[in-house]
């Protein structure tokens, strides 16, 4: 964890854009400007720019030569000013500053002393001489041009600080995680002050919802973070609020600007633009599956993809902010029509839009109902937003942070692409288990080295021409010889798998596909004197693999219970010879059924003659070993009754969203009113 810590502040200092308020820039810069202020030199220009008299007459370079070195002579190198000069101008006459080196740089300066002559102050015409600026006016154009660049600096240092938090988050998170991995949760997670706050702000849901979707009002809203995520959340944005709103300086001699009006737009217009590049690298880091941060920090990929949409959220507003004000500045100062004929101009304004769509096909509605038109369009979108950034900055600086986000998410998808050959796409068989499930089951072979934990999943990519792109995560059973993946069919990629089973003889097909994968983390439940583990529906896969996982331990004597609910005995088929290897294990299981028992003729699969396996059959095999009731658990009851019964006591939770939401609040509930179990909660469920 150290490591990462050296490794991402060494990142920040190579991604630190390079100071602007040095002497050598201001003086550059500040005598450029008042060379192009002057309009009456004998001389026009075939290159139209700001500083094009400065770069092509030569009297003007001269005179901006002087002026120069008159400015850093006492504070600064002359001959670091040479950078700036050819940064300047080699967009305007590249053909002579391409080969403009130091010694004609010092030529430039000894003409120009030896024709100098002073500014008198007053109107002049067909100037053919350099002049001297007088000391007042230069000595006020640095200042404005030092508070400028000392703003600009301080926009670079606050988006520099926003790493700086999400470290410091971390670094609360690998302590979090230190303590569950080292067993010191027993000790630690009794004391009085602890359990308060994890039963207030780490473990409770915001709402009523976390990982079911909320609506309000009849308005689709998406999913909300937990407590302790909205507390980071709300963090950032108060630190991104006040980096917004103070530190500002101004010209009090308003050089730059007409008034300090419009001084104050340019600046929140700058800070904003700058701290929008500034959250780049890291919405591209939270968003990525072979997280870092996840697989040293234990913080869940859900967690991270929350951070993700908020952040992404606040560089969005940071966007329009940027946008909006240099349109305000545009029109007060009457530049509109020049400004927007300039093509950083323009492709400020594409990517404005393209930030606006962005959002707009982010909110959850479309990622719940539209998921692949989302994914896909959003990947889309984004790279037209990137490119979009970088020609907006190309001349003015800022690419770093463009350019670590390109270098993050590229090496990214390149390690995914090894994880995907490292299985070499191995063949798997897929059987329709009744009408609701899906069991694929991928055997080893010497090519698939990989080994899944408890709770662990991977991404599937189903070779098949419609949908071969498309990948879905799942969570895996791992049998040493098999890894097992059951899928809910639905209405996109694998509704065509559904399909061409369906088609298939006995509803079974063998097919090639992608293993992507493990991701997740294993958890260290094993610590505990008891372990509840609560699987519902779907989501039974993790709480059985870790069953499965603790059953093989040798001189394994901590108490296990197993609660399993499903709509109807027929989900369990495809999870039957998993629950048979825990029958002479020390697991107590109970299984509990929401709907009526089907007696009677084994039901079929729609559109098939294959029948259903009857529920008489599984009862038959099960209940040698298992506990099974009609209706709904009391999960209240059992997590209390488990807290109460033992000094120490690990839950996890995978099933509905409104499953696992009821589970976590009643695990913060007793948190707070057990002071003799220390009680630790594990929620598979993952949602985005």
């Amino acid at each position: 964890m150290i490591l990462l810590f050296q490794q991402l502040l060494r990142l920040l200092h190579l991604l630190n854009p390079s100071k602007l308020d040095t002497d050598e820039r201001n003086g550059a810069l500040g005598c450029a400007y008042q060379v192009a202020k002057i309009n009456f030199w004998q001389y026009d220009p075939s290159v139209i720019g700001f500083y094009a008299t400065a770069c092509s007459y030569a009297p003007a370079l001269q005179t901006w030569t002087v002026c120069i070195h008159d400015s850093v002579r006492e504070n600064g190198t002359f001959e670091e000013s040479l950078v700036f000069v050819k940064d300047i101008c080699s967009h305007i006459n590249p053909t002579r500053f391409k080969k403009f080196e130091m010694n004609d740089y010092y030529e430039t300066l000894n003409n120009g002393t030896k024709h100098m002559k002073d500014d008198l102050g007053s109107p002049m015409l067909n100037v053919t001489y350099p002049i001297r600026f007088n000391n007042t006016f230069r000595s006020n154009t640095l200042l404005a041009y030092h508070i400028h660049s000392r703003n600009l600096d301080i926009a670079n240092q606050h988006a520099k600080c926003i790493y700086l938090y999400f470290l410091f988050v971390l670094f609360l998170a690998t302590i979090a995680n230190s303590i569950e991995h080292f067993a010191l949760s027993k000790i630690v997670f009794k004391l009085r002050l602890l359990r308060w706050w994890r039963g207030h702000f780490i473990l409770p849901t915001l709402t009523r919802n976390h990982a079911a979707y909320v609506e309000k009002f009849k308005i689709f809203i998406g999913l909300l973070p937990t407590r302790s995520e909205a507390i980071i959340i709300t963090g950032y944005v108060i630190q991104h609020i006040w980096f917004l709103s103070y530190g500002y300086t101004y010209d009090p001699n308003n050089i730059l600007f007409a008034s300090t009006r419009l001084q104050k737009i340019r600046l929140l217009a700058d800070r904003a633009g700058i701290l929008s590049f500034g959250n780049i690298p890291l919405i591209i880091l939270l968003s990525t599956r072979s997280n870092i941060c996840e697989k040293l920090t234990n913080v869940k990929y859900s967690s991270l993809i929350m951070f993700h949409k908020w952040i992404g959220r606040v560089m969005g507003i940071d966007v329009f902010i940027h946008g909006g004000c240099y349109l305000g500045y545009a029109i007060m100062t009457g530049s509109f029509s020049f400004s927007v004929r300039q093509k950083y101009y323009q492709f400020g304004i594409i990517a404005c839009f393209l930030a606006f769509f962005i959002m707009l096909f982010s909110f959850g509605i479309f990622r719940k109902h539209y998921y692949e038109l989302f994914l896909y369009g959003h990947i889309i979108l984004a790279l037209f937003f990137f490119y979009s950034c970088w020609k907006h900055v190309e001349h003015l600086g800022w690419k770093e942070w463009i350019i670590a986000a390109t270098v993050i998410w590229t090496s990214e998808r390149m390690l995914r692409l090894l994880k995907l050959c490292n299985t070499g796409f191995p063949k798997a068989q897929l059987k329709i288990i009744n009408k609701e499930l899906i069991k694929v089951t991928i055997r080893k072979q010497h090519q698939i080295s990989i080994h899944f934990k408890p709770g662990q999943h991977c991404f599937l990519y189903f070779m098949h021409p419609k949908i071969f792109w498309q990948s879905h995560p799942f969570t895996v059973l791992d049998n040493e010889d098999c890894i097992t993946v059951v899928i809910r069919p639905k209405s996109g990629a694998t509704g065509v798998i559904f399909r061409k089973l369906l088609e298939s003889k006995d509803n079974v097909a063998e097919m090639r596909v992608g293993l992507e994968g493990p991701y997740g983390s294993f958890e260290p439940i094993h610590h505990s004197d008891s372990i509840l583990l609560l699987g519902g529906g779907s989501g039974l896969p993790g709480p059985l693999s870790h069953a499965l996982n603790l059953a093989n331990k040798h001189d394994f004597n901590k108490t296990v219970e197993l609660l399993i609910i499903v709509n109807t005995l027929s989900l369990l088929k495809a999870y039957k010879n998993e629950i048979l290897k825990l029958k002479n294990s020390h697991t107590n299981i109970t299984i509990y059924v929401t709907k009526p028992l089907v007696e009677g003729k084994a039901a079929r699969i729609p559109g098939t003659h294959t029948p259903l396996l009857h529920d008489a059959d599984i009862l038959h095999d099960i209940k040698q070993f298992c506990t099974v009731q009609k209706g709904r658990p009391n999960i209240a009851a059992s997590i209390e009754k488990a807290a109460q019964s033992s000094r120490s006591l690990s839950i996890v939770s995978c099933g509905p969203p409104q499953f696992v939401d009821l589970a976590r609040k009643l695990v913060a509930k007793n948190v707070l009113s057990t002071s003799s179990c220390s009680i630790e909660y594990f929620e598979e469920f993952q949602c985005w």
